[in-house]
């Protein structure tokens, strides 16, 4: 039994109310009887424990509100880029601010190699001058430079051969792909339109002959082989959505890769 209790003596059936001058005596044995010979443990407070709690919890949840909303764009370098909404936060000591536009990207890491920034405008210079502007891209991605080619320009739909339109912008390039000594990775993409025909079997198939009829013809013009690779990738690596025309057409696509 606890040291600490309420004890009340219960009335016994059948027992009357007592008379008047037992009325002293009653009340003694029928009140609520205290046992203090143990006075109830003081305990001490913990109150300020909820208060911590409930603060650690707020600020862990705005933390993981901040990282949830942050954004970030990792290229296949591993570089994370920052991108300024104003130009006025960029530091001077990173480029010149005048030069510098909303959505400007700057990447935290190696900057593009001074040389393949060279080559990159001598191939934009042959993509202009060929008047494909519009259906090839040339971008410097760090230590790489890529030429996105579209299909209309080498190829005619679900054909591995070159055309001679294809072969002679491809000509084009050849100065500047033989004054260095980069790989050069061939790489072939396909929409998500299935292909089945006794050639080729599906877009794997139609992706690498046509990696590889840029790689024989470049080899052929020059190329040494040690420098060349073809890669097939089909329809795995789109770079718009398959959903529309305009999509599929921007998945169907060459890309030479300088690295």
């Amino acid at each position: 039994m606890p040291a600490w209790y309420i004890r009340r003596e219960q009335k016994k059936p059948g027992q009357n109310s007592p008379p008047p001058q037992d009325l002293q005596h009653y009340l003694q044995k029928s009140m609520i009887k205290y046992d203090l010979a143990t006075p109830p443990r003081s305990r001490k407070s913990d109150d300020w424990l909820i208060t911590y709690t409930d603060m650690v919890t707020l600020l862990i949840t705005l933390f993981v509100v901040m990282v949830a909303h942050a954004t970030f764009e990792k290229q296949e370098t591993g570089l994370l880029p920052l991108i300024f909404e104003n130009p006025e936060q960029l530091n001077t000591d990173l480029g010149d601010q005048e030069n510098v536009s909303r959505g400007d990207v700057i990447y935290l890491g190696d900057f593009p190699n001074a040389e393949k920034t060279e080559q990159a405008e001598k191939l934009r210079a042959s993509v202009k001058e060929a008047g494909l502007s519009e259906s090839v891209d040339v971008e410097v991605v760090s230590d790489a430079i890529e030429v996105r080619i579209s299909e209309q320009v080498l190829f005619s739909t679900g054909a591995a051969d070159l055309f001679a339109q294809g072969q002679d912008f491809l000509s084009g390039m050849l100065p500047t792909f033989q004054s260095s000594d980069f790989e050069i990775i061939v790489e072939g993409h396909t929409d998500n339109v299935p292909i089945k025909t006794a050639q080729y079997p599906s877009n794997w198939e139609l992706s690498a002959a046509r990696a590889l009829s840029v790689v024989h013809y470049l080899e052929r013009q020059g190329i040494q082989p040690q420098r060349l690779k073809a890669i097939a990738y089909g329809q795995t690596r789109p770079l718009s959505s398959n959903n529309t025309q305009e999509g599929r057409r921007k998945n169907r696509r060459v890309q030479i890769i300088l690295r």
